[in-house]
């Protein structure tokens, strides 16, 4: 299972700080996001710094457009510079979502997978309470398939959920988040299952799980809720027994004693 918690970029962010805590010889696996046109100059300056060793994801903001003629010189040299093996793409702004412009990245991930042919995708988007995969993450999925991504997976935000108290004092808000990734597997089942160019070799009751990411966040969401250290170590087993393909954080900067890393690290570490 790929482990990559993030690292956010920001234009007021200090480089040496940032720079020292992705050297941080703990961390294996990053996401650095997001990039857009502000944080691009940012994420060069410390390029040189990185440790070769890492195994880095970049995280785009599919909310911030970008000339579509640019995007695909722009990744590739990122590409080519980092020896990433992964990219992320992320909606951030449910209202500011945009399919023909998604429509016109998707063209452009496509050509990047012909170029770099192991290249992994994922796309993370907002996942609702109610029914997990809203219309427009849907659409988006669809989009995915119809110009032939391949080697992707659906990253899930578990972000800012407003759970309802009735609901917390019933279950713990890792049972919570568990249930809705068993709907999102549903949705995703139900997307999927005519779609020839799945594995063959993969059990099809199963296959779906290794499909989706599931990223959280560590600090408190706007709900008031907070995930605990038990919470995490449900998620976590849960993806584990599930083969679930990704589990992944926001943000490293907030985890300042390393706690939530070194439990998910164990965990994965004991398990696999």
């Amino acid at each position: 299972m790929l482990f990559s918690p993030y690292i956010l970029l920001d234009i007021s962010s200090d480089k040496k700080d940032i720079v020292n805590l992705i050297n941080n010889n703990k961390i294996k696996e990053i996401t650095i996001g997001y990039i857009t046109n502000e944080t691009l100059s940012l994420l060069y300056s410390i390029i040189p710094y990185i440790n070769n060793n890492l195994t880095l994801t970049l995280s785009f903001d599919l909310c911030e457009k970008n000339q579509i003629s640019e995007l695909f010189t722009i990744i590739s040299n990122l590409i080519l510079n980092t020896k990433c093996f992964k990219l992320d793409f992320v909606i951030t702004d449910s209202n500011n979502y945009d399919i023909k412009y998604i429509d016109n990245v998707n063209k452009v991930i496509y050509q990047l997978q012909q170029q770099f042919v192991n290249l992994i995708i994922s796309y993370t988007i907002p996942i609702r309470r109610i029914n997990a995969i809203d219309y427009n993450g849907i659409n988006l999925i669809n989009n995915i398939i119809l110009n032939n991504i391949t080697n992707f997976f659906i990253n899930a935000s578990l972000i800012n959920l407003y759970i309802p108290t009735s609901l917390i004092n019933n279950s713990s808000i890792g049972e919570i988040l568990i249930n809705i990734i068993e709907n999102m597997k549903i949705q995703l089942t139900n997307v999927f299952k005519s779609d020839i160019k799945l594995p063959s070799e993969i059990n099809m009751q199963n296959m779906f799980y290794n499909y989706i990411g599931i990223c959280f966040m560590i600090d408190y969401q706007e709900d008031g809720t907070l995930l605990n250290i038990n919470d995490i170590k449900t998620i976590v087993n849960y993806a584990l027994q599930k083969n679930i393909y990704s589990i992944s954080y926001l943000t490293l900067q907030k985890d300042t004693d390393f706690n939530y890393y070194n439990v998910i690290n164990n965990l994965i570490k004991t398990k696999q």
